[in-house]
């Protein structure tokens, strides 16, 4: 998935807040604030204890291309030193999430079921030159009900780009990440981008956006 930045995902996640839960945009946007700052104050109480009792985390901080994480993210979020830095310290929630969000899947579909679903829907749309969204009711039903970490079933389109790399997203998350399955045809395998990709079959993959 195309990288998006944090204020992009929170945005998006706002406006699916006032969706969803039919609030005001002001009211979408207090719970934002409250939910970032109960997020961040347990990040840092975190951060803190690490480095009370981890010397490595303290010499991490003089590393060149993490002092450059934590800039980007304090300019990208606008936040404090201290919570960029324990935010880019954190283990990559990516890592725990897309195994569990793997076996929540695992339980309502079947991989060939679904890679079929998914080539047949890329033959449909052949013609595209630029991505195609998918209606919800074309979605296969244990995918479109299914909800992962709080976060229901967002949206399925297809990528552009020739044949053979074509693939179908299903997508998950919100403000603070995206995240589901991506399909393409039993000869597709992913390149380097910017999600994290567990393979549950060839051609079919659950990914995760790494930041």
């Amino acid at each position: 998935m195309p990288h998006t930045t944090a204020k992009e995902m929170e945005e998006a996640s706002i406006r699916e807040m006032m969706t969803e839960l039919s609030i005001s945009e002001e009211e979408a946007r207090q719970r934002m604030a409250e939910f970032k700052r109960k997020y961040f104050t347990d990040r840092e109480r975190i951060y803190t204890f690490l480095k009370e009792h981890n010397p490595s985390i303290s010499g991490m901080e003089q590393e060149e291309s993490y002092r450059r994480k934590i800039a980007s993210l304090m300019a990208e979020m606008q936040i404090s030193e201290t919570t960029a830095a324990a935010l880019v310290s954190w283990k990559p929630i990516y890592k725990t999430r897309t195994p569990r969000f793997a076996e929540e899947v695992k339980k309502v579909a079947d991989p060939s079921e679904l890679q079929r679903w998914a080539v047949a829907t890329l033959q449909e749309t052949l013609q595209a030159s630029s991505s195609h969204e998918i209606p919800r009711d074309k979605v296969p039903v244990g995918i479109r009900n299914l909800t992962s970490d709080g976060s229901p079933f967002q949206n399925a389109f297809c990528d552009a780009g020739s044949v053979q790399d074509r693939t179908v997203w299903l997508v998950w998350g919100g403000g603070f990440g995206h995240w589901g399955i991506r399909i393409g045809t039993s000869s597709f395998r992913v390149s380097s981008d910017d999600n994290y990709y567990i393979e549950w079959k060839p051609g079919l993959y659950f990914w995760h956006q790494t930041h």
